[in-house]
C-alpha cells in the first residue's frame, strides 16, 4: 500500500500520540503507585508504632487512657488519619474522637498491611492490626484500627491525576506542536517540494537542512539537469542531420508547416528547391565514402550562406538537399540566387588533399501553385530535378504541368514495359548489313520492338530512353541478349546463315550495373551461341564515366571471342582518343556524316575516317544509307559494309531470313 505525504504525516502523528499517551499513562501509574506506597507506609508505621507503644505501657485495659495523647497526636499530625481506635472484642475502648464512634463495615476494613493497593485505599475505610497486653501474665488481645480520611485520599489521588494531566498535557501539546512544526518544516515540506519537483518539474527547491534530503535534492537536480541536456540533445538530433549539421526532413516539415501558415496569411509564394550533386556516386566509388562524406560536409557549410537567414536549408538524405527560399523580390532575383548556389558548388573543392570538381542540379516548385504540402512540393520539384539532369545537369529547372504529364507518362510506360516483358510483347527485328563489294547480306543488327496488343508497334525512341532512365534497360537488355544469342545458335546450324554476323547493342546504363558482366557471361554460356559470329556495339557514352572500367569490359568481350564495334563514330568529342586506347574491330560511321556526303567537307570527313580505319586494320560500316548515290560514293572510298533503308528497314526474323535467301542467292 502506497501512502501520500499527508497520510504518512497523519499516521506519524497518530503514532506519536499513542506513544506519548502510553508513556504518560505509564508515568502517571508510576507516580500513583509511589503515592500508594507512601500512604501505605504511613499507615503501617502509625499502626506499628502505636501497637508497639501500647504493648510496652499497658498492663491493663484500665489504664488505656495513657495511649490517648499519642493517638491524638497521630491523628492531629496526619491528615489522612481520620480516627485512631483501640478495640476489645470489636468494641471501641479508646478513640481520638469524642462521642459515639461508628465503626466501618467489616468488608471495608483490611488487616493486610503488607499488600495495600490503590484499590484498597479507594475502597477500604480502615486498616487494623492486633496487639497483645498482659494482665497478671494473662494475654489480652486488642485491635488497633486506623480510620482513613477517605475523602482526603481520593482528593489527593484526584489532585495527582489533575496535576499530571495539566503538566504532562501541556508538555505533550508543546512537544507535539514542536514536532509538528519541525517535521513539517524540515521533512514534510521538503518532501512535498521534492514530490512537486519530481512530478511537475516545478521550481528548483532551496537547499534543505537535513543532509539526506539535501542529497536527494542535489541528486534530483543533477538528474533533471542531465535529462534536460539530454532532452535538448535528443531534440536537436531529431531535427538535425547528423553528418551535415543542417536541418533534417523532420525539421524541414516542422518549419515548412509554419512557413505555409505564414504564406497563407501574407498571400505570398515561396520556392521549394530540390538539389542533388551530379555524379556524386562517382566520387564515392573513386575516392571512397569518407571523401564523399567530407565533401557533403563542406558543401553543407557553404549552402546556408547562399540564402537569407529566414530561408531553410536541409539535407534529406545522401547527396540530396532542399532549399526553401521565401526572401526574393522577383523571379529574376530567385534565378540569381539559384545560379549563385550552382556557381559555388561548381567550384573546385579540396577534400583531404584531393581535388574534386562537382556540379549540382536543381528542381524548383512553387507554393501554392505547384503543391500545398511537403509531399507534393517534394514530388514536383523532384520531377523538375529529373528534367534538369536530362538537359545536361549543372542547371536548375522549374516544374510545369507539361513536365508533370511527361513524367507520369514515363512512369506509366515503365510499368507497361515490365508487364509487356512478362506477356512476351517484345520481339527482335533485324536490319541487314550488306557487304558493299559483293552486295550480299553478311550480318544484321538486332533491334528491339514492342508490339503492344493495345497500341500496336511502339517505336524504340519512345520506350528505350525511359527504360534507361528507370534502370529497366538492364532487365530488358538481358532478354535481348538471350533472344539474340538463341537466334545465332539456330543460324549456326543452318548452312545459309551459319556465317551470319549478329550485332547486339550494349548501353552505358547496362554496363554501369555491377552484375552486368557476370549476368552477360552466364547468358552467353547457357545459350550455346558462337561468339565468332557475335558482335557487341558500344557507343562513346560507355567510356565517358570510367575509362578503366570500360577497358576491362572491352577486354572481357574480346576474351569471350566477341567482335567489338564503336557505334556512332564521329559524333563525340573523344572518338579518336578511344581508337587509340581500345582495340575496336569495327567503326560505324554515323548517319549524320552519310547524309552530308554530297558536300565537300562531308566527303573529306568520310574519306578520312575510312582511310584511318583501313590504316588501323579496322572494318568500316556506314549507317543510314538510303540512296543509291550514297552507296556509290561509299564504293568509291572503299567502305566495307553499309546498313540502311536502301537495303531494308529492320525486319521480323522470318522476313529477314527471306530477304537474305533472296539477296544472297
Amino acid at each position: 500500500m502506497k501512502l501520500s505525504i499527508k497520510e504518512f504525516n497523519l499516521i506519524l502523528y497518530a503514532i506519536i500520540i499513542v506513544v506519548f499517551t502510553s508513556l504518560s499513562v505509564f508515568m502517571y501509574v508510576s507516580q500513583r503507585e509511589k503515592m500508594v506506597d507512601l500512604i501505605a507506609g504511613d499507615i503501617q508505621k502509625n499502626l506499628l508504632e502505636v501497637g508497639y507503644y501500647a504493648s510496652k505501657v499497658l498492663d491493663s485495659t484500665k489504664n488505656i487512657s495513657v495511649l490517648e495523647p499519642m493517638i491524638d497526636r497521630r491523628v492531629a499530625s496526619n491528615e489522612i488519619v481520620d480516627d485512631f481506635l483501640v478495640l476489645k472484642n470489636q468494641t471501641p475502648i479508646l478513640s481520638s474522637k469524642v462521642g459515639d464512634v461508628k465503626l466501618p463495615k467489616k468488608d471495608r476494613i483490611s488487616s493486610d498491611l503488607k499488600h495495600i493497593s490503590f484499590y484498597d485505599l479507594l475502597n477500604k475505610k480502615g486498616f487494623q492490626t492486633d496487639i497483645y497486653i498482659y494482665e497478671q501474665d494473662k494475654p489480652i488481645k486488642l485491635n488497633l484500627l486506623l480510620i482513613l480520611n477517605h475523602d482526603l485520599i481520593k482528593q489527593n489521588f484526584l489532585d495527582l491525576k489533575t496535576n499530571f494531566l495539566i503538566i504532562y498535557g501541556l508538555i505533550f501539546v508543546f512537544i507535539y506542536l514542536f514536532l509538528w512544526k519541525v517535521i513539517d518544516k524540515y521533512v514534510i515540506f521538503p518532501l512535498e517540494k521534492l514530490r512537486q519537483y519530481a512530478y511537475y518539474n516545478s521550481a528548483i527547491p532551496p537547499m534543505f537542512m537535513i543532509k539526506e534530503l539535501e542529497y536527494i535534492r542535489s541528486s534530483m537536480l543533477q538528474t533533471f539537469t542531465r535529462l534536460e541536456i539530454e532532452k535538448e540533445k535528443l531534440y536537436m538530433s531529431s531535427i538535425t542531420d547528423e553528418l551535415s549539421g543542417l536541418s533534417n526532413r523532420n525539421h524541414l516539415e516542422e518549419r515548412l508547416t509554419r512557413l505555409i501558415a505564414k504564406s497563407d496569411r501574407d498571400k505570398k509564394e515561396f520556392a521549394f528547391v530540390f538539389m542533388d550533386i551530379d555524379h556524386f556516386k562517382d566520387v564515392n566509388d573513386l575516392l571512397g565514402h569518407t571523401i564523399g562524406d567530407n565533401l557533403l560536409v563542406d558543401v553543407s557549410k557553404k549552402l546556408p550562406a547562399t540564402v537569407k537567414i529566414n530561408d531553410i536549408v536541409a539535407r534529406i538524405g545522401g547527396d540530396e538537399f532542399v532549399l526553401v527560399i521565401s526572401e526574393y523580390k522577383s523571379l529574376m532575383d530567385l534565378t540569381n540566387i539559384l545560379q549563385n548556389v550552382l556557381d559555388i558548388i561548381s567550384s573546385e573543392w579540396t577534400v583531404n588533399n584531393h581535388k574534386v570538381n562537382i556540379s549540382a542540379s536543381m528542381g524548383v516548385a512553387f507554393y501554392p501553385k505547384d503543391g500545398m504540402d511537403i509531399e507534393s512540393l517534394l514530388k514536383n520539384s523532384d520531377i523538375a530535378l529529373f528534367e534538369a539532369k536530362n538537359k545536361g545537369r549543372a542547371r536548375f529547372n522549374f516544374f510545369t504541368q507539361e513536365l508533370n504529364k511527361k513524367i507520369i507518362n514515363e512512369i506509366e510506360t515503365n510499368n507497361r514495359m515490365r508487364e509487356a516483358l512478362k506477356n512476351e510483347e517484345f520481339e527482335l527485328y533485324y536490319q541487314p548489313k550488306v557487304d558493299i563489294a559483293t552486295s550480299k547480306i553478311i550480318g544484321a543488327e538486332a533491334l528491339i520492338r514492342w508490339n503492344s496488343p493495345k497500341n500496336g508497334l511502339i517505336s524504340p525512341n519512345e520506350f528505350i530512353p525511359i527504360a534507361e532512365n528507370s534502370g529497366f534497360i538492364v532487365e530488358l537488355g538481358e532478354w535481348i541478349f538471350k533472344t539474340a544469342f538463341e537466334q545465332q545458335k539456330r543460324w549456326s546450324m543452318s548452312d545459309m546463315f551459319k556465317e551470319m554476323l549478329l550485332s547486339v547493342n550494349v548501353s552505358a546504363k547496362q554496363i554501369a550495373n555491377e552484375k552486368f558482366m557476370q549476368r552477360f557471361k552466364t547468358i552467353y554460356e547457357n545459350s550455346g551461341a558462337d561468339s565468332n559470329n557475335l558482335e557487341i556495339e558500344l557507343t562513346e557514352s560507355v567510356f565517358i564515366n570510367s575509362v578503366k572500367e570500360a577497358f576491362e569490359i572491352v577486354n572481357l568481350f574480346h576474351s569471350l571471342g566477341f567482335t567489338i564495334s564503336l557505334d556512332d563514330f564521329g559524333t563525340g568529342y573523344s572518338s579518336l582518343s578511344y581508337l587509340k586506347k581500345f582495340s575496336f574491330d569495327v567503326i560505324k560511321i554515323d548517319k549524320s556524316f552519310i547524309d552530308d556526303y554530297s558536300s565537300k567537307s562531308g566527303k573529306v570527313y568520310i574519306d578520312t575516317i575510312i582511310k584511318m580505319g583501313h590504316s588501323l586494320g579496322i572494318k568500316l560500316i556506314a549507317e543510314g544509307v538510303e540512296t543509291k548515290e550514297q552507296l556509290e560514293f561509299l564504293k568509291e572510298v572503299e567502305c566495307n559494309v553499309y546498313q540502311g533503308y536502301y537495303c531494308s528497314r529492320p525486319l521480323p526474323i522470318r522476313e529477314f531470313e527471306e530477304l537474305v535467301l533472296k539477296t544472297n542467292n
